[in-house]
């Protein structure tokens, strides 16, 4: 049911999806669909959420160097391609329906937000970063570049996480640009 879902977003929408679909095309009844989901969008999330891959373990203590694995994870996954095909009808649902905007925040972008934060409060905490930090710019700035080149389908140069994490590292370390 999940890859019917994810097809069917990807030809229809969100918008012009629906359960009767869903089940018609995965030869399942709409009962069984909503055993498990209890609406069209609970189901698209769920389907979504299996396009994103589990984030890297980051144990070494060298922050720098886990941001950028983190933000070569990001660029390699071949996973996020499906995903990226799909969100411009994903996100013109979430723009008439601001519950699942905020279920997706929470769902899709929140554990890799929360990753990222703990790495940079890290390096705050080691003095390796300055205190001042606005965490919210932190993971644009990071994330940003990555997910442009994703969204856009263009090629990913293959030095750009560490690039990315060097012009972060110069402007917020100590003595760094930024203020």
């Amino acid at each position: 049911m999940l890859a019917v879902a994810l097809k069917l977003i990807a030809q229809r929408g969100i918008d012009g999806l629906s359960v009767d679909a869903i089940a018609e095309t995965s030869g399942v009844s709409k009962a069984t669909i909503y055993k498990h989901w209890e609406s069209k969008e609970a189901l698209c999330l769920e389907a979504i959420s299996h396009l994103q891959s589990r984030l890297p373990v980051l144990e070494s203590g060298d922050t720098r160097a886990c941001l950028i694995e983190f933000l070569r994870h990001l660029a390699k996954d071949p996973r996020p391609r499906v995903l990226m095909n799909i969100m411009p009808k994903v996100f013109g649902h979430a723009s008439r329906n601001p519950a699942f905007l905020k279920a997706w925040a929470e769902r899709i972008e929140q554990p890799r937000r929360t990753r990222l934060e703990q790495l940079i409060r890290r390096a705050i905490a080691a003095r390796e970063l300055r205190g001042d930090v606005d965490l919210n710019l932190a993971l644009h700035l990071l994330l940003g570049p990555i997910l442009y080149h994703r969204m856009m389908h263009t090629r990913l140069p293959p030095d750009m996480p560490e690039r990315v994490v060097e012009a972060f590292w110069k402007a917020y370390a100590p003595g760094g640009g930024a203020a």
